[in-house]
């Protein structure tokens, strides 16, 4: 096939790329899994009868729930309508977790710092921040 690769024909960086990508895709899909069926029960609501109001099937929804299947964008807007939540609130701990990471990943560098460059990030920071 002209234009597409195996898997043993991409280089080693790319197969760590796609599998990283694989298991981030996983992450966020168990993890808008999980809201749905947290906002679900809080309705008490049964994955039928959201699944009707969502116009997709119970077996569909149950994927959705476990993290098998990432919804598309017009299945979350379906639910969300359903659910009378926002997609904000859907994928809160999506983002919320990027968020957290990026913190950690800064305060673990800044950690690493002299004394002397901490203080002048710090005094850096004072200065943005009355600009």
């Amino acid at each position: 096939m002209p234009g597409k690769m195996k898997r043993n024909q991409l280089s080693k960086e790319e197969q760590e790329i796609q599998i990283s990508e694989n298991n981030r895709k996983k992450e966020i899909a168990k993890m808008i899994g999980n809201n749905i069926n947290k906002y679900r029960k809080n309705l008490k609501l049964t994955r039928e009868q959201l699944a009707e109001k969502s116009h997709i099937t119970s077996s569909h929804l149950y994927q959705l729930e476990i993290g098998n299947s990432v919804p598309s964008i017009i299945t979350i807007i379906d639910i969300c309508n359903a659910l009378n939540i926002t997609p904000a609130q859907l994928t809160d701990d999506v983002l919320y977790n990027s968020v957290n990471k990026f913190t950690e990943t800064i305060a673990n560098d800044f950690d690493k710092l002299s004394d002397k460059n901490k203080d002048i990030i710090i005094q850096l920071i004072k200065y943005m921040e009355n600009s």
